[in-house]
C-alpha cells in the first residue's frame, strides 16, 4: 500500500532519504523521471535490494572497477551474455574470471551499492513509497547503511550546482560537528581525503564558505561532506560568520607608474576639445582605468569567470547578473568615451568581451555545469589535457586488446614468433595489464634461439606480471609453465600447487602437476 509520495526537488533529498532510515522504513522506494525508473527495497531503514537499468551499474562494469576482471575477460563476458541472455551475469563472471566466494560476494555487494545509489541520480524525479516490498534480500549481502549511501550518492551523482542549491538554506551560518556524532563517522565511509574537513568541524565552528577557504580541498568534496553530515543531523548550526579572506586568490598588483601617468593625463583631456565631464567627477577616469588594469591582471593570471565578474564561486544567478551589469555599465565604450579614458579603450574592449563570455557561461545551467567540471580539473587547459589523455588511453586500450587477441590466436597454433610480436605491442599500448606481460614473457622465452641467454630477463618479466595481478589464474599458469620449461622443477611444483589451491578445476595446471610428480 502506498504510504507517501513527493518530488525530489521539494526539499534537500538527502534529508528525505535519511528520514526514511531514521523511521526504519520497510517497503519500496520508487523514483521515476521520464522513462527512467529506479527502485530500492528497504527493511528497517536499510536498503536490501535495488534495480538499475544503467549500463554503468552492470556486473561487468562493477567487476572491472573492482579489479576482479581484466578487459579481455570482460570482452568474452559480453559476447557470452549476448549469445545466451538467460545466464546469471554474476555467475558468468565467476566462471570466466575464476572468482573466489569472497570475490563473488564483493561483486554482488558492489552491484547492489551501485544500483542503490541511483536514487540520487534523478534531480527532477517523482518518488513513491510503498510499504510492500517487491524484491527479496540476498542473504549473503550486508544491508546498506543509508549514511554510507548518502555520501556515495552525493559524490557520484550530484553536480556542484545541485549540492549548492540543496545546501543553500545553511547560508553563512557557523557549523560544528556534534560530539555525539563523532563515533558515527565511520558509517559514512570517509577516507583520509575527508579527514581535514572533519578535524576542522570537530575543533571549531565554521561556515561552509570559511571551511572551503581553510580546508584546501575542492568545493565538491567539502560540500558533499557537509551535506551528508547535515542530512543526518550530525552538525549544529550557529550564528552567521563573515567570510575569511582567501589568501590563495590572485592579488592584483598596483598600476605601473608609467601607466598611471598616462591615465592622469587622460583625466584632464577631452577628445575634440571643450570642457571635460571629468572635471565634474574628479578621479573617475583614473579609478575606471585602474579597475580595467586590475581586472585584466586577473584575466591574464588565469582567473576563473567568477573572479572576473567579481562574485564568489557558488553565487546565485541573481548575484551573477548583478556583478555582470555593474561591470558592464562601468566598462561600456560609450561611458569610457564620456569620462575621457581613450588610452585604455582597446584594453577595455578585451575585458568587456571577457565579462560577456563569463556571464554567458555562468548564467546558463548547462554551460555552468560543464564549466564546474573544467574548474574541478584545474582549468581549461588542464581539462582539455585530461579529456585528450582519456581519449588517447581509451584508444590505446582498444588497440592493445586487438593485439592481445591476435597473440592468443597465434599462441594456440604454437606460432611463438608471431604471438611474441603481438603480445609485445599489447604491452607497449597498455603496460599496466599483467596478463599481457605474462604471455609476452612466455612467448619471448619459447621463441628464443638461445633460451639460457634470456632466461633471467624472461622470468623478470613474469615476476613483474605476478606483482601486477597476483590473483590472475592465467598469470599463475604461465608462471608455473615457465618455471617448468626453465628446468626449475621444485619451484614449478610449488607454483602449480598454488594454482591448484586457487583454481582446483584448472585442467592444464592439474595435468602439468601430475606429470611433474610422477
Amino acid at each position: 500500500m502506498e504510504v507517501g509520495r513527493g518530488k525530489v526537488e521539494q526539499q534537500p533529498f538527502a534529508r528525505t532519504i535519511y528520514s526514511l532510515a531514521a523511521k526504519r522504513f520497510t517497503g519500496d522506494l520508487v523514483l521515476r523521471q521520464g522513462r527512467r525508473e529506479y527502485r530500492s527495497s528497504w527493511e528497517n531503514g536499510y536498503i536490501v535490494a535495488a534495480t538499475s537499468e544503467s549500463p554503468a551499474d552492470s556486473p561487468g562494469r562493477v567487476a572491472l572497477a573492482q579489479g576482479l576482471v581484466n578487459s579481455s575477460t570482460l570482452g568474452i563476458y559480453v559476447q557470452r551474455l549476448a549469445a545466451t541472455p538467460g545466464l546469471d551475469p554474476v555467475e558468468l563472471l565467476v566462471e570466466l574470471a575464476k572468482l573466489t566466494d569472497g570475490q563473488r560476494i564483493a561483486l554482488r555487494q558492489g552491484v547492489l551499492a551501485r544500483a542503490a545509489s541511483r536514487i540520487f541520480a534523478l534531480p527532477n524525479a517523482d518518488f513513491v513509497m510503498d510499504n510492500a516490498r517487491t524484491m527479496r534480500a540476498d542473504a549473503e549481502l550486508a544491508p546498506i547503511d543509508l549514511r554510507w549511501l548518502i555520501y556515495l550518492g552525493l559524490r557520484s551523482h550530484y553536480s556542484l550546482q545541485r549540492l549548492r542549491s540543496e545546501l543553500s538554506a545553511v547560508g553563512d551560518r557557523g557549523l560544528r560537528l556534534l560530539k555525539e556524532a563523532i563515533p558515527m563517522l565511520p558509517a559514512f565511509g570517509f577516507t583520509e581525503l575527508e579527514t581535514p574537513i572533519l578535524q576542522k568541524l570537530k575543533s571549531q565552528e565554521l561556515s561552509l564558505a570559511n571551511l572551503l577557504v581553510i580546508s584546501g580541498l575542492d568545493e565538491a568534496t567539502v560540500t558533499s561532506v557537509v551535506y551528508a553530515l547535515m542530512a543526518c543531523n550530525y552538525l549544529s548550526a550557529g550564528q552567521p560568520q563573515a567570510k575569511m579572506e582567501d589568501t590563495t586568490a590572485p592579488v592584483p598588483t598596483p598600476i605601473p607608474p608609467e601607466k598611471k601617468k598616462s591615465l592622469e593625463a587622460a583625466t584632464v583631456r577631452v577628445r575634440g576639445g571643450g570642457t571635460s565631464k571629468v572635471s565634474q567627477q574628479p578621479g573617475l577616469a583614473e579609478e575606471t582605468a585602474l579597475l580595467i588594469h586590475q581586472k585584466l591582471q586577473l584575466l591574464d593570471s588565469g582567473a576563473d569567470h567568477f573572479a572576473v565578474l567579481g562574485v564568489p564561486r557558488g553565487s546565485t544567478t541573481v548575484n551573477v547578473r548583478t556583478g555582470y551589469f555593474t561591470l558592464a555599465k562601468r566598462l561600456h565604450p560609450d561611458r569610457l568615451k564620456a569620462i575621457g579614458v581613450p588610452e585604455v579603450r582597446d584594453e577595455a574592449q578585451r575585458l568587456f568581451s571577457a565579462i560577456n563570455k563569463a556571464f554567458a557561461v555562468l548564467s546558463n545551467a548547462k554551460e555552468l555545469a560543464h564549466y564546474e567540471k573544467v574548474l574541478a580539473a584545474g582549468g581549461e587547459k588542464a581539462f582539455a589535457k585530461e579529456q585528450r589523455e582519456a581519449e588517447e588511453m581509451a584508444i590505446r586500450i582498444i588497440r592493445s586488446e586487438e593485439h592481445y587477441y591476435l597473440g592468443e590466436m597465434a599462441l594456440r597454433r604454437n606460432q611463438f614468433a608471431h604471438a611474441e610480436g603481438e603480445f609485445r605491442k599489447a604491452c607497449e599500448l597498455n603496460p599496466e595489464e599483467g596478463e599481457y606481460r605474462a604471455l609476452y614473457a612466455w612467448c619471448y622465452y619459447c621463441n628464443a634461439s638461445d633460451r639460457a641467454a634470456i632466461e633471467r630477463e624472461a622470468y623478470g618479466l613474469m615476476a613483474e606480471s605476478l606483482k601486477m595481478n597476483a590473483k590472475s589464474i592465467t598469470i599463475r599458469l604461465y608462471n608455473a609453465k615457465l618455471l617448468k620449461l626453465m628446468g626449475h622443477k621444485e619451484e614449478a611444483i610449488a607454483a602449480f600447487r598454488e594454482l591448484k589451491r586457487m583454481d582446483p578445476g584448472n585442467r592444464e595446471g592439474n595435468l602439468e602437476l601430475r606429470l611433474l610428480l610422477e
